[in-house]
């Protein structure tokens, strides 16, 4: 995501009324179950970059080797086996840790400063408190909290994992940019100064926290409730007995079984050797699971929206970028489009945080009769009949159907659309060169759902070169305030955003956590932590 791609999830991802009419192939879940060939899991945690393609199939469960058999730990009971994917040759560092697969491992050994929760609020975890002091984060760590080998978390451990974060191989790079330095104040104070101020900075510190000079172990040394271990040929988790937090643990062993193929992750779950995956039915190759199991969803801060070129053709007027939004019908989209793993949105940051305003949001949901009169007032009619150009990339079929059917309402009204489906590298092509009036995308973004790299002048994912003076002192007001302040800028930013419509969003997307039938009574997994309040 050179090309200027860094984050987007591309892969390489009577009365008017519009009429519907189902779509062959996805219509229904069930119809899309039947026709996908292809599979990959998508394991989400808190360690996850921002700036990451999604990838057909990982490399990390790529093997030419003939696949493996079945077989049960040996040092695990046979009944009542818990056991969760892992790739045995990728690596387990939280930091540096690429694979997939083990990256959803990472919240069942390691702790961060914070936790993200569902709503996307920051939740203290080592950390007891902070204050910001104008450029500068005072952070106080928890006492009392040990390491799985019995030491004691000091804030030197908390500076080591933060500046590790900071080198060019962390999957944390991008998102700790304005860190200009962390200076360790006590045992148990650091100091993290930021080249601007963000007053929301904790939503970025759910990074995991290993004890200093533990890098270059198989697996760094955690706070976590889980520890790994090798045994011959076994891998598991067990119980880390020095854990602080006084929760119960489902499971005291939790077996890892080496997943050296993608075909073999449903195999695996089907026959009950794995117990629990998560997934991303929208995904460019989702993963079809069979047998009996149960599903929960939860919302995640993956958008897809419209682009637009502002710097040239008709889509420069404001009043039409937003004529196209009304066209939208989103709640339709995520029904039948996505096949109800994405949530409607008319602002760019999930309908979950407390931060979306219904009063704001109301005033730009799917509305014909809004978009004829904005039509209407920028000249255009049936005998003038607007005429745009929109690109999509068609390797992924949700992506390719959404955009189908926004360019079909949009003809309904009269408006003439060249749709173009193009290939990744020539949709990247396009993009860079500008040779487009819209274009649909999907972004993942960051915990603050900061819009700096999609609507300021120097974004690097800002493809229609809009610009705004307003807008860009509107979002750095809104980045700069506080937890407490933020609420009352956010009604006056998404609002003015909404009028200026340099994007447009759809949706947030859904990921799922599956479990076999009957091994989990209560979870409430998030986009940082699938396993989140895990009960059997």
């Amino acid at each position: 995501m050179g090309s200027k791609v860094p984050s987007l999830l591309w892969n390489k991802e009577g009365d008017g009324a519009v009429k519907r009419r189902p779509r062959g192939f996805i219509g229904t879940k069930a119809t899309l179950l039947t026709l996908i060939l292809t599979t990959i899991i998508f394991l989400l945690c808190s360690c996850e970059t921002e700036t990451h393609d999604v990838h057909p199939i990982p490399s990390d469960i790529i093997d030419e080797t003939p696949p493996p058999e079945i077989v049960i730990p040996s040092g695990a009971p046979t009944i009542k086996i818990f056991g969760l994917a892992y790739a045995s040759t990728g690596s387990l560092n939280p930091i540096t840790c690429k694979s997939r697969l083990n990256l959803s491992l990472i919240p069942l050994m390691y702790e961060g400063l914070f936790e993200i929760d569902e709503r996307f609020e920051a939740i203290p975890v080592l950390c007891e408190s902070f204050e910001q002091w104008e450029n500068s984060y005072i952070i106080r760590i928890k006492s009392g909290i040990h390491f799985s080998d019995g030491t004691e978390l000091k804030a030197r451990d908390v500076k080591y994992s933060l500046d590790m974060a900071r080198s060019s191989n962390s999957v944390y790079t991008n998102r700790i940019k304005h860190v200009s330095g962390i200076t360790t104040l006590s045992e148990s104070e650091i100091r993290i100064d930021l080249t601007k101020k963000i007053g929301r900075f904790e939503l970025l510190l759910d990074i995991p926290i290993v004890k200093q000079g533990s890098a270059d172990l198989s697996s760094p040394i955690g706070t976590g409730p889980y520890v790994y271990v090798e045994d011959g040929e076994d891998y598991f988790l067990r119980s880390n007995p020095n854990w602080w937090r006084d929760w119960s643990r489902p499971y005291s062993r939790i077996d890892l079984i080496n997943t050296p193929e993608a075909d073999l992750l449903i195999n695996f779950f089907e026959a009950g050797v794995i117990t629990m995956v998560g997934n991303d039915y929208t995904a460019t190759d989702p993963v079809v699971f069979g047998g009996d199991y149960e599903e929960w969803t939860f919302t995640t801060s993956t958008m897809y929206y419209l682009g637009f070129n502002a710097a040239s053709g008709p889509m420069q007027n404001p009043n039409l970028r937003r004529a196209i939004g009304y066209a939208i019908d989103r709640e339709y989209i995520c029904e039948a489009e996505m096949v109800r793993y994405a949530d409607p949105a008319t602002l760019p940051i999930s309908p979950q945080s407390r931060l979306y305003n219904e009063k704001v949001a109301d005033k730009y949901r799917f509305s014909l009769d809004m978009m004829e009169e904005l039509l209407y007032e920028a000249g255009y009619s049936e005998e003038k009949p607007l005429e745009v150009n929109i690109i999509v990339n068609s390797e992924n079929a949700f992506k390719l159907a959404c955009c189908e059917r926004i360019a079909e309402d949009l003809r309904a009204m009269g408006i003439v659309v060249t749709l173009q489906n193009y290939k990744w590298e020539d949709y990247v092509a396009a993009l860079n060169r500008g040779s487009f009036d819209i274009y649909l995308a999907e972004v993942k973004l960051q915990s603050d759902f900061d819009m700096t790299e999609l609507i300021s002048a120097n974004g690097s994912l800002n493809f229609g070169k809009y610009y705004s003076e307003n807008m860009e002192e509107l979002l750095a007001q809104y980045l700069a305030a506080d937890s407490d302040s933020v609420e009352e800028l956010a009604p006056l930013f998404y609002g003015s955003l909404a009028e200026e419509a340099p994007i447009v969003p759809i949706l947030f997307k859904r990921n799922a956590v599956l479990a076999r039938r009957g091994v989990i009574s209560t979870i409430t997994p998030t986009q940082s932590n699938i396993y989140y309040g895990m009960k059997n």
